[in-house]
Order: C-alpha cells, then sequence, then structure tokens
C-alpha cells in the first residue's frame, strides 16, 4: 500500500518524538478545565452568553458579519460537559494515535484540522442560511475524517460500542453516516450535514494523500536543489571576490584594504575553518 513508503512514516527524531494526538487532547482537555474556571468559578457567568465559549463556539453570522475567523478552528476544543469530551477524547486516543503512527503526525494534523475546519466551512455556508445564529461546536467533524480513513484502513478492526456492543469499524462508520444523513434530511441538521462533508474529506484524504505526500517530497528535492545551487553561486561569488582581495594585498598590501573587504576575508577565514 502507498502508506508502506518511507515517505510516509516518521522520518526524523521530532517526528518521532512529538504525539500530535496528545497535543490535541491536552488542548480540548485544558480548554475544558478553563471554561469551567472562568463560567464556574472566577466570574460565574453563562459560558453561551458571556464566557469563553461565546466566542470559540462556530456562529455562522459572527464569521460573516464580524469576521470572527478563529471560531472555524477554536469550535474544535469546546465541549458542554465532561461526558462527551472524554468519549471524544477516547476515540481520539485510540484511532488518532493508531493513524498517527501510520502516516505520521504532519499528515495527520492535515487530516484531522483539515476535517474541523472543512465541517465548520460547511456550517458556515449553509447554517449562515438557514439558521445563522445557531452555534456549532465539538470536534465531531475532525473525528469523522479520522473514523472514515480509519475504516478505510482498518475496515474489520473490532470496536466496542459503549463498552458493550462488539462491531467491525467499517460498519460502525457506516451507522454514523447513516445517521448523520438522516438526520439532514428529515431535520435539515446543518451540524450533521458538516459532519457528512468531513467525511468526504477523510474518504479523499485516505485515497489521494500518498499522492499529496510524494507531490510534498518532490517540492523538499526541488527545494534543496535550489538552496543547493544558491549555496554553489554564493561560493563561487565568494571565493572569486576572495581572490580578488589577496589579488589587492599582493600589490597595495594589508592597509589598502577597506572595512568591508576586512570583513569578507574574516567571514571566508571562518568558513574555512568550520570546515
Amino acid at each position: 500500500m502507498s502508506w508502506d513508503r518511507d515517505y510516509f512514516g516518521p522520518t526524523d527524531r521530532v517526528e518521532r518524538r512529538l504525539n500530535a494526538s496528545y497535543v490535541l487532547i491536552a488542548l480540548a482537555v485544558g480548554w475544558f478545565v478553563l471554561e469551567f474556571l472562568w463560567s464556574g468559578i472566577f466570574f460565574r457567568t453563562s459560558p453561551l452568553v458571556d464566557g469563553i465559549r461565546r466566542w470559540s463556539v462556530l456562529q455562522p453570522v459572527e464569521v460573516v458579519h464580524r469576521f470572527r475567523v478563529w471560531q472555524l478552528l477554536t469550535h474544535l476544543l469546546v465541549h458542554l460537559d465532561p461526558f462527551s469530551l472524554f468519549f471524544n477524547m477516547l476515540l481520539l486516543y485510540f484511532f488518532g494515535k493508531m493513524l498517527e503512527d501510520l502516516i505520521g503526525w504532519r499528515r495527520f494534523l492535515i487530516l484531522y484540522l483539515g476535517g474541523g475546519l472543512i465541517a465548520g466551512l460547511a456550517y458556515v455556508a449553509v447554517g449562515y442560511l438557514l439558521f445563522p445564529g445557531i452555534p456549532y461546536w465539538g470536534p465531531y467533524g475532525a473525528l469523522m475524517a479520522v473514523l472514515v480513513m480509519g475504516a478505510l484502513t482498518w475496515p474489520d478492526l473490532p470496536v466496542w460500542l459503549f463498552f458493550i456492543f462488539r462491531i467491525k469499524l467499517k460498519w460502525l462508520v457506516l451507522l454514523l453516516i447513516a445517521a448523520d444523513i438522516w438526520v439532514s434530511v428529515k431535520y435539515l441538521g446543518v451540524g450533521s450535514l458538516a459532519h457528512l462533508v468531513a467525511a468526504a474529506w477523510g474518504f479523499g484524504f485516505c485515497r489521494l494523500h500518498h499522492r499529496v505526500a510524494d507531490a510534498f517530497a518532490r517540492w523538499d528535492e526541488n527545494a534543496e536543489r535550489k538552496a543547493r545551487v544558491k549555496d554553489e553561486r554564493a561560493e563561487h561569488e565568494m571565493e572569486e571576490e576572495v581572490d580578488r582581495i589577496l589579488a589587492k594585498i599582493a600589490r597595495e598590501g594589508m592597509s589598502a584594504l577597506t572595512p568591508s573587504e576586512k570583513r569578507m576575508l574574516e567571514q571566508a577565514s571562518r568558513k574555512k575553518r568550520v570546515r
């Protein structure tokens, strides 16, 4: 499979050390604690009226009229209760870490944040026309993208639904998609529609991410080649300048050098010592 290539796995020490899934979990938990302290302890305000949550949930009318575009991403951190936080982070812990180990943390962040962003854009586009004042929150779009790619990668992976029912991952994802379709059609559920858009993102990412990775590889190779050519050109120009300065010293002596010429000799000398 395409993701078995070396380019798709962690390729450096930083990538092997960084766990994006754990960072995302820590951010969500930290945000929940901050909201609780802000609204429940320090200021005792209504979260959706005067708290941090008012500025972080996704509200189409706020994005369109007040250009609060940060809500397209901050809504991923918002949870209304500890139970939704627990189950969402549990999904991210298991499936997010599995995919991250498979494709690397950079591409996993593209999958996760891309799913959340495209779900948010879909909600703003449709929600502004139908329910402009109704907010949207939670990482459901991002998690849907993760689950879809997980189901395409490990379709027969067993999952314990509510810790009671054992079901294959592919059937679980199909049930979630069917539920979102039903809610979207029957109740004009804009949130469910956003989840479906995120599911399409997860499907497309799974099928096409190897092409994107190959494009990044070619981009890196071109960038390295351009940088190498630039360094070689700069080195050649430095050598020519040093030769000119040395010839000037032979003709006129060190006292004839300008401050810039002296600096050039010092730079060339340091560079030669480093080598």
